[in-house]
Formats: C-alpha cells, structure tokens, sequence
C-alpha cells in the first residue's frame, strides 16, 4: 500500500511544479510583451522633438540671462529699455507680452534674433499664439522649405486673466 501512495505524491508534485513553471512562463512572456509595446516606436523620423526642445530652450531661458551677451543685441535692448513687464521672465513670455502689447515689430524681432541662428536653414518656422480662439502669426520664416513634415510644440502663458498656448511649428 506505501507505493501507491508513494506515487501518487510524485504525481502531485510532478503536476505543481508544472503548473508553477507555466505560471512562470506565462509571466515571463506578458512581461516582455509591455516592455515591447512601452518602448518608443524606431519608425520616427529623424528631427521628431525639434520644436519640443527649442520650445523646452525658449521657456527655460531668461530674458536676464542675456543681459550683456552680445550674441543678443536685441534682447539687451528689450531688457535695458523695459519694453516688456518684469513678470515676464523667460523668453517665450517676453516675446508674448511684446506681441500682446501691439508691439509686433519687437516680438517679430526677438523672436528672428533666438529663432533664426537655432533652426536649421532647411526648416521653416512658424511662431503662432492663441489670442481668441484663434492663432495669430508672431514669427514666421519659410525659408523655402515645403510643409511635407511638421514638428510642434506648445507651451501655455497666462496673460490679462486668460490662459493663452503658443505653438511653435517646425517644418522641412
């Protein structure tokens, strides 16, 4: 009677070790199959995060900063010349005020003086903010390039009690 029972344990055993290693396999394989969906697609072009980096450089830059570098000149006169708020301390927020301001010639202006040297003389530009639903023109440089691939980023500002986004378009 022992070597019934004998094997019957081996049985049991046998089967649960089973189980547990295509539990295993099981875990294994979703594992590996959300590590594969989660990373970024290789199919993206090249140049994809261009607009979101200088939009990253435009809102991380302050207008102080440059204060002396003679690569701006016209961020220098803007600064010395208080033609935007002390508030508005990056450079994205001063190119808005100066814009918001109905002083378009200044934003167009610091905006062709940060803009221009950065994007690469193959790329167009487009500068655009949000004033009542609709987005009006800050800066803009075709540069003679195409509308055939885009690349855009947002960045929002408060300014007189509303919430405005600014959009900064890139295209080859």
């Amino acid at each position: 009677m022992d070597k019934p029972d004998l094997a019957m344990n081996r049985k049991g055993v046998v089967l649960t070790m089973d189980a547990l290693f295509a539990l295993a396999l099981l875990l294994i394989s979703a594992v590996l199959i959300i590590m594969m969906l989660a990373r970024p697609s290789a199919q993206q072009p090249p140049g994809s995060q261009a607009a979101g980096d200088m939009m990253d450089s435009l809102k991380s830059m302050k207008l102080a900063e440059l204060d002396g570098n003679p690569r701006y000149p016209y961020a220098n006169y803007v600064l010395h010349n208080n033609l935007t708020s002390a508030f508005n301390r990056t450079v994205i927020e001063a190119i808005a005020d100066l814009y918001m301001s109905n002083k378009t010639g200044e934003a167009q202006n610091l905006s062709s003086e940060m803009l221009e040297p950065a994007i690469p003389g193959d790329y167009g530009v487009d500068l655009m903010i949000e004033n009542s639903s609709t987005f009006n023109s800050m800066f803009s440089s075709s540069r003679g390039a195409q509308r055939n691939y885009v690349s855009v980023a947002r960045h929002f500002i408060y300014y007189n009690n509303v919430t405005r986004e600014i959009r900064l378009v890139l295209y080859k």
